[in-house]
């Protein structure tokens, strides 16, 4: 894949640095101040609103969204600080909106100088061709000590990079897509998985005459049953 330089990113952005002609593959848009283009990359900015899972003793079960834990939304303080103690996990999220083409998909890295301070950025960071969208980040501090950071600072990098041929499905289109269109911080969506596959099981069960698996048609009813209602606001 080709990987889009500060000359096509630019041109993408209606700055004319080049003969490139303006590039429709690639949307950002930052509400408070120009995108900030890097010689193959372009810096995502933090936003100031994070999103802290609590503690919780019962586990996790991802097919089973009631399971998950609650969390609570805070904001960066009056200095625009937010501090991730050591060994804590939280979610956050940029302050651009990115969209995508079909012809293209973008990858998210973390930039080296905040990784040198111990703090870990995005560990899914795969933006698939047809996304529109902010960015949830997730971020790590497995350090002994308090990592402060700041809203507006420059947390992640983009690269955006052009498909051999336009994707047949983009993510805009996919039924099983969860996150197009969020806005802010948005928590795990993966039980959405398990109820397209229980839906899909049981449609499969109904259209023949005997079920190829009693267990399986029991098991799924009880997980249906456990199931709650998924958040089906957009994707």
């Amino acid at each position: 894949m080709t990987v889009l330089s500060d000359h096509d990113l630019s041109a993408a952005f209606g700055r004319q640095v080049s003969d490139i002609q303006d590039r429709p593959d690639v949307e950002i848009h930052r509400p408070n101040g120009e995108p900030t283009i890097q010689p193959s990359s372009v810096d995502l900015h933090l936003d100031d609103q994070f999103c802290v899972p609590k503690s919780q003793k019962t586990p996790i079960k991802i097919d089973q969204r009631e399971s998950y834990p609650q969390y609570d939304y805070e904001l960066t303080d009056e200095n625009g600080y937010f501090h991730i103690k050591p060994n804590q996990f939280v979610l956050a999220a940029t302050t651009e909106e990115i969209t995508l083409s079909e012809n293209v998909v973008g990858f998210l890295w973390g930039r080296s100088s905040v990784g040198r301070l111990g703090l870990f950025v995005e560990n899914a960071g795969l933006v698939d061709a047809g996304f529109s969208g902010d960015i949830t980040l997730e971020l790590y501090n497995p350090t002994n000590n308090t990592i402060a950071v700041k809203e507006g600072m420059r947390i992640v990098q983009l690269t955006v990079h052009e498909l051999t041929t336009e994707a047949a499905e983009p993510y805009d289109e996919q039924v099983t897509s969860k996150y197009n269109g969020q806005s802010g911080v948005t928590p795990s969506r993966l039980s959405h998985d398990f109820e397209l596959q229980r839906n899909s099981t049981r449609t499969s069960s109904s259209a023949v005459s005997q079920p190829s698996s009693k267990r399986i048609s029991e098991e799924d009813s009880r997980s249906t049953e456990q199931t709650s209602d998924f958040d089906n606001d957009y994707e």
